[in-house]
């Protein structure tokens, strides 16, 4: 082989390698996956606490299935475009005789809410009352924490409610 054949097979290879380094695009060109910003569309409650707890229970999503309430887990709230929130409590088996889970979810999520957002801190007005509540948001779900001067039972204890909702 001569010393120009040596050359350009070198070249070639060196070439090759190159393009094979720096000319294929890399399979992890995949954005990093974004935060929501919006309540906006359907979610299910995936958690549900109050501090101080009432009757001595904390996790109200387990202690209403301790009541033999499976509600929550069929429970969709829809936060509509027009400011308005549905839920689909009314069509569910689970909810027929689900009576706490009803008042609870009615409570911050019923049929005549109406919510507005900005930043971290949205605001939900059920029956003349607003509740100011703040967001935090992952790519999956929100956390949503506001306090009330009562508890679940109308008791002037003052509240911490934090709902965790996951986008459907």
């Amino acid at each position: 082989m001569t010393r120009t054949s040596r050359f350009t097979t070198a070249a070639t290879l060196l070439l090759a390698v190159l393009i094979m380094t720096f000319g294929c695009k890399s399979s992890n060109s995949d954005p990093t996956p974004t935060n929501l910003t919006s309540f906006q569309g359907s979610w299910k409650i995936t958690g549900l606490t109050v501090n101080p707890g009432y009757m001595g229970v904390t996790d109200l999503a387990t202690g209403l299935q301790l009541l033999g309430e499976t509600c929550l887990k069929d429970a969709v709230i829809t936060f509509n475009s027009n400011g308005t929130i549905s839920n689909n409590l009314a069509t569910q088996a689970s909810c027929t005789n689900a009576t706490n889970t009803q008042k609870v979810i009615a409570a911050f999520f019923g049929p005549t809410t109406t919510y507005t957002e900005s930043g971290a801190q949205a605001t939900l007005v059920t029956n003349g009352q607003t509740v100011q509540a703040t967001r935090v948001f992952t790519t999956t779900s929100s956390t949503v924490t506001a306090q009330l001067p009562y508890d679940l039972g109308g008791n002037a204890v003052a509240t911490t409610y934090t709902v965790v909702l996951t986008k459907q």
